[in-house]
């Protein structure tokens, strides 16, 4: 089963005018570069509870620019920006060069060891959408906001 990424997340970001930038940066279309921008956002982001959710949703986003968008051909680049948008979410999104389809979510066998990396963006995140087409699209992610503080059950931290 294919699902386009509207149908289960937001289809645009939430108003620019809300958002203030903490981060930006472009990367060329290169396979390793998902593992640069963890290195990068990790010192940028180095003191946000969820981090760890960040870096694996944001690299999951860079993989799918590089492998499945023009961003992935050659002098291909791709955008990664971490905006705060008011004090309710931070927003990392990941601007692509387009591709002629869509980010789509897929229902891979439970034996199939691909294919799932828009369910964990879902998953991982608080609303996740899609916003452009076919000449460039930016897909973006909504975490705790800057600041915010994780309670730790039974004071267990």
């Amino acid at each position: 089963m294919v699902a386009d990424l509207k149908e289960g997340a937001s289809a645009a970001p939430p108003d620019p005018v809300q958002r203030s930038l903490v981060w930006r940066m472009t990367f060329p279309g290169l396979e390793d570069q998902p593992g640069r921008v963890r290195q990068e956002l990790a010192d940028v982001l180095q003191a946000h509870p969820e981090l760890d959710e960040i870096l694996l949703v944001t690299s999951e986003l860079c993989t799918n620019a590089v492998l499945h968008t023009r961003s992935g051909h050659q002098s291909g680049t791709f955008d990664v920006e971490v905006t705060a948008i008011g004090d309710e979410s931070l927003m990392v999104a990941v601007t692509d060069e387009g591709a002629a389809t869509g980010p789509r979510f897929l229902a891979p066998a439970p034996t199939e060891t691909h294919f799932r990396g828009l369910q964990v963006v879902k998953g991982l995140s608080r609303d996740c959408g899609v916003d452009g087409g076919a000449k460039g699209r930016t897909v973006w992610a909504l975490f705790a906001p800057l600041g915010s503080v994780v309670s730790c059950p039974d004071g267990a931290c």
